[in-house]
């Protein structure tokens, strides 16, 4: 019954007195932020590729995805919708920390390293794209090897499949699909049902 009546207020409210604007833009760059933190999380990057199933893999995981989607909204124009996005990650970024046990004493230092390491990979990042026709994807493939394989030897073919499901994604958006989250779903699955799914014998811890 008390559903019932919530449900029943919230439409009352939806009909009568219509959201904010600004607050339903807000809404939709949430959405299409946990659609990329839902990409990151997909179960063969973990098994398949042995990204690091912890915190720190699926961080750096999550900054791969947020890099080629915020990458398509930056060269559509769509640039202060790729910062509200970041300003997403920051708070989500936050977010965890707080539930993790982190302190408010300890907090500034911790987000400080978050915004350093993701500066750090979006610097990265933008650069390998910056020379994919001139130097090809071996750059971008190096950096995806460096942060999510940390350059051990073992990493190193699975950051080739990696960099070939990234850049599938981002050539599909590049057809002109909008950034959605029903669109983030799907070409990121689309891509990596199209990717090799090889048993390769190492184990990433």
């Amino acid at each position: 019954m008390l559903s019932e009546i919530q449900n029943c207020l919230s439409a009352m409210k939806s009909r009568f007195f219509p959201g904010d604007p600004a607050e339903a833009e807000r809404e939709a760059h949430r959405e299409i932020y946990y659609a990329i933190v839902s990409a990151s999380r997909a179960v063969p990057l973990y098994r398949d590729w042995k990204i690091g199933d912890h915190l720190d893999g699926r961080f750096d995981s999550l900054l791969a995805h947020f890099f080629i989607v915020t990458r398509i909204l930056r060269e559509r124009g769509e640039i202060e919708k790729a910062d509200r996005l970041a300003d997403w990650l920051m708070r989500d970024a936050d977010r965890s920390l707080r539930q993790s046990g982190v302190t408010d004493h300890g907090i500034a230092r911790k987000m400080r390293a978050v915004a350093e390491a993701y500066a750090g990979r979006m610097t990265a990042y933008t650069k390998a794209f910056d020379g994919l026709k001139t130097e090809g994807e071996a750059p971008f493939r190096y950096a995806l090897f460096r942060n999510l394989y940390r350059t051990r030897p073992e990493g190193e073919p699975f950051a080739d499949d990696l960099c070939a499901y990234l850049l599938r994604a981002y050539r599909e958006f590049s057809q002109g699909e909008a950034v959605t989250p029903e669109n983030i779903e799907i070409i990121f699955q689309n891509a990596l049902t199209a990717s090799p799914k090889t048993a390769y014998p190492a184990e990433i811890a």
